[in-house]
């Protein structure tokens, strides 16, 4: 709030993410709360899947900006000054005597080096805006490219951009890795794309510029397993890349095929994982638990992890976004379960940012973080009434895992170098953890309560950790 007294804005824009309705509440009342004369302005993945929702809950919005904003935002200042109608302006939603009204989408703007570069030197300080990570080092977040031409169930990627991928140049990265290196000092990227390696073509030429400019970075991103081979492995290396992330979803066939439409073959997978782990990146495994888990998918994957070597995991609790294909599923088959809460400060996919707690206070933060996390699990209706406190015991953990690595006050690694004893560390915490919960499953009380939750996770650490 001083920010804004200070600043004293005509119009205050905010963005906003599912997991983070809550803050996006809270920064738009607090708008208000300074100047009621303020325009509040949200955009972002929410505001594009549930426009609708952010203006009869939130009453503190007066505009919604839907997809790509940069024209959009610039059409609504005008408005706003008088000088167009708002009827022209493609992309927005807002209340007029109490009904939302929805503008027609706006076309996706199809060269993005048309727009201007971030102009980064307005910013009070930089460093405030760099990616929060595990380690000192703080990387900076490049989105070459926006969209996704797949279309798994889960993601909201695909509903945002319908399957219209787009990247910037390759010069055009180049040109915005060099103002960060060479004004900024930063010298680590986060490579943001939803897959790096769509055009095979484009990624090779962006490496080629990369080292060929000497500018010495590393840097990390995400892919599909079958997005990349071993051409443009050897060229992502020479280039700097030190981390791939692989969405597996699920080491189970029919939920990542059947339920999740990833249409990715196991023999894929592990084909990628062992020819990046033979030229040393450092890999990062994404896994989904879902309502269509099971024990046997659960056994699955503790044989899947104990079978390769070391990786950092993290498994996320399914999050029903609005709009994605997997929310429609839920709901066709009957385990999607209301909540009672009609507003965003607890969403149906949300459960909450546990990643905030120290770890060195762990058990006494339990409690309050795993009523944070219900939102999320009660909203699905388990056929076994014991896997929401499977769901329970894993975002425990991954918290626990997270704030391991923030709390490691004297290591020296940076972000994206390898640590080969974390990376044990975080592999085997993983799959012990699973281990943990199915040799327990038929002593688990049935009772969704955070007590439940907490003894197992206090079990956990006394006999496992």
């Amino acid at each position: 709030m001083k920010e804004i007294k200070d600043f004293k804005p005509d119009i205050v824009g905010i963005s906003s993410f599912t997991e983070f309705s809550h803050i996006t509440y809270a920064a738009c009342k607090s708008a208000k709360m300074v100047d009621d004369e303020i325009k509040v302005v949200v955009g972002g993945p929410h505001a594009t899947l549930a426009p609708k929702r952010i203006l009869e809950t939130i009453p503190f919005v007066d505009y919604v900006v839907r997809g790509e904003g940069e024209i959009t935002f610039l059409e609504l200042v005008k408005f706003l000054e008088g000088k167009q109608e708002i009827k022209a302006i493609q992309g927005i939603s807002y209340l007029k005597d109490g009904k939302v009204c929805t503008n027609p989408n706006r076309p996706y703007i199809k060269n993005l080096d048309f727009l201007p570069p971030p102009a980064w030197e307005l910013l009070p300080s930089i460093k405030s805006y760099l990616s929060k990570c595990y380690t000192k080092s703080s990387p900076v977040v490049i989105v070459g490219s926006r969209g996704c031409p797949f279309s798994c169930t889960f993601c909201a990627s695909s509903k945002i951009w319908e399957h219209c991928w787009r990247p910037l140049s390759p010069e055009r990265v180049i040109d915005q890795i060099r103002v960060f290196s060479e004004e900024y000092g930063i010298r680590e990227i986060i490579f943001a794309d939803d897959i790096f390696g769509v055009n095979k073509k484009r990624a090779l030429k962006l490496c080629r510029l990369i080292k060929e400019s000497n500018m010495e970075i590393k840097w990390w991103c995400m892919t599909r397993a079958d997005a990349i081979d071993k051409e443009l492995l050897i060229n992502m290396r020479n280039a700097g890349c030190v981390e791939i992330g692989f969405g597996i979803e699920s080491i189970n066939e029919n939920i990542r095929n059947n339920i999740y439409k990833k249409r990715l073959p196991t023999s894929q997978i592990k084909k990628a994982i062992s020819l990046s782990q033979e030229m040393n990146f450092n890999l990062f495994l994404s896994f989904i638990l879902s309502p269509y888990d099971s024990i046997s998918t659960i056994k699955e994957h503790i044989t899947f992890l104990k079978s390769i070597k070391p990786v950092y995991t993290r498994i996320h609790i399914l999050k029903a976004y609005y709009g994605t294909a997997i929310r429609e599923l839920l709901e066709k088959d009957g385990l999607l379960t209301p909540t009672p809460n009609n507003n965003l400060l607890i969403d149906l996919e949300m459960h909450g940012d546990l990643g905030l707690y120290p770890v060195d206070n762990r058990l006494c933060k339990i409690q309050k973080g795993l009523r944070n996390s219900y939102a999320g699990l009660l909203s699905y209706d388990y056929a076994d009434k014991r896997l929401p406190i499977v769901a329970s015991f894993i975002s425990l953990l991954e918290n626990i895992k997270e704030n391991y690595f923030r709390n490691i006050a004297d290591r020296k690694m940076t972000y994206i170098e390898q640590d080969s004893d974390l990376c044990k560390w975080d592999h085997e915490m993983s799959y012990k953890g699973l281990e943990f919960i199915v040799s327990n499953y038929n002593k688990i009380d049935r009772s969704l309560t955070v007590e439940t939750v907490q003894n197992l996770m206090e079990s956990f650490i006394a006999n496992v950790i």
